[in-house]
C-alpha cells in the first residue's frame, strides 16, 4: 500500500521571484517587438522616399511687382491710378513656369504683364509670348501687335481690340499660350546671323474676367494733297492707353524715305511708338501711348518726309 506525501505549497520568497521573472521577461519581450516595429518602419520610410522623384526645380516665389516697375510708362499710370486687373495666375510650360501677373483692356488694346521663370534657378528669364491665342466668351479674337521686354521686371505682351458691342462692360477671357519663345542671349561672332530663339513647346491656359475701358473717336475725313501726293486722316482713336491715327494714301510715299509723325495734343506733344506708312495707296496707322484721352482742344498732326523739299502733310482737328 502506497501512502502519498503530502506537496508543500511554495514559499513566500519563491513565488516572489518566480512573478519577477514573469514580469522581467514580458518587458524584454516588448522592448525587442517594440526594437523590430521601429526598425521595419525606418527601413519602409527610407526605402519609400529613395523611391519617390526627387525635386528638379528651385523654389519659386510669384509676387505682384510694384507699379513703378512697370515695363512700360503707360502700365505705371494705369496702374498707379488701380485701373489694371491683378492676376497672379501661374502654369507650368515644360519645366518653366509663366506667371501672369496683371492686365488691361480698353478700346485700343489689351495688355498683359507677365515673368517667367527658369527651372534650374528659380529667376526670372525674358521669353515672349507669340504663339498666343486669346479669345473671349463673346467670341472676339485679339492679335498679338507688339511686345515689352525690359532689364528687370515683368514684360509686357499687347493685343489688338476687335470691334467690341456698344454698352460693353467687361469681357471673360481665355488666354491659351502654345509656346515660349526664349530669347538666345549669347552673341554670335560679328558678321555672323543671330540664331533663332529657342522654342519650349507645351500648353498653358489661363481664364479671367476684365473690365473695358471706352474711348472717344473723333472723324476729321481731311485730305492734304502736296504735289499730287494726297494723305487722309479718317479716325483717331483716342483711348486711356493709347492713341492710334488711322487714314489712307494717294499716291507714291517711297519706302526709302524717313517718315517724321508730330502730334501736337491740345498743346502737350507725343511721340510715335509705333507707325504703319509708306507705299502706293496704301492705309496707314500711327499710334502713341502718352494717354491723350483728356486732352480737350485743337490737335494738330503733321507727317514730313526726309530727304524732301516738297513741304509736309499737316492737319488741325478739334477733339471734344
Amino acid at each position: 500500500m502506497m501512502t502519498s506525501l503530502p506537496i508543500e505549497p511554495p514559499q513566500r520568497g519563491e513565488r516572489r521571484h518566480a512573478r519577477l521573472f514573469l514580469a522581467a521577461s514580458l518587458a524584454v519581450a516588448v522592448l525587442v517587438i517594440g526594437a523590430l516595429v521601429v526598425t521595419a518602419a525606418l527601413l519602409f520610410s527610407r526605402q519609400r522616399v529613395g523611391n519617390e522623384a526627387q525635386p528638379e526645380t528651385t523654389p519659386i516665389s510669384i509676387t505682384l511687382s510694384s507699379c513703378a516697375n512697370q515695363p512700360v510708362p503707360v502700365l505705371v499710370g494705369l496702374c498707379t491710378h488701380h485701373q489694371l486687373t491683378d492676376l497672379l495666375q501661374s502654369r507650368k510650360i515644360d519645366k518653366y513656369v509663366l506667371a501672369l501677373e496683371r492686365a488691361y483692356l480698353d478700346m485700343n488694346q489689351l495688355l498683359i504683364t507677365y515673368r517667367v521663370f527658369s527651372p534650374s534657378t528659380g529667376r526670372q528669364t525674358p521669353a515672349d509670348l507669340t504663339d498666343t491665342h486669346v479669345t473671349t466668351s463673346e467670341g472676339l479674337s485679339f492679335r498679338p501687335s507688339a511686345g515689352q521686354t525690359p532689364a528687370t521686371g515683368p514684360e509686357v505682351v499687347q493685343f489688338s481690340t476687335p470691334a467690341v458691342p456698344a454698352n460693353t462692360r467687361a469681357l471673360q477671357f481665355q488666354v491659351e499660350i502654345k509656346a515660349l519663345h526664349l530669347p538666345i542671349l549669347k552673341l554670335p561672332p560679328p558678321e555672323t546671323p543671330p540664331p533663332p530663339s529657342s522654342v519650349v513647346h507645351g500648353s498653358a491656359t489661363f481664364a479671367f474676367t476684365l473690365q473695358y475701358h471706352d474711348g472717344l473717336v473723333v472723324t476729321p475725313h481731311q485730305t492734304v494733297t502736296v504735289n499730287g501726293s494726297g494723305v487722309t486722316l479718317e479716325r483717331v482713336l483716342i483711348s486711356p492707353s493709347e492713341t492710334i491715327l488711322q487714314g489712307t494714301t494717294k499716291g507714291t510715299f517711297p519706302d526709302s524715305f524717313d517718315h517724321t509723325f508730330s502730334l501736337n495734343a491740345a498743346g502737350r506733344n507725343a511721340s510715335p511708338t509705333f507707325s504703319v506708312f509708306g507705299g502706293e495707296s496704301n492705309p496707314f496707322s500711327i499710334g502713341y501711348d502718352a494717354g491723350l484721352l483728356g486732352q480737350h482742344g485743337t490737335w494738330t498732326f503733321e507727317i514730313s518726309l526726309t530727304p524732301s523739299t516738297e513741304g509736309s502733310w499737316m492737319f488741325h482737328f478739334k477733339v471734344p
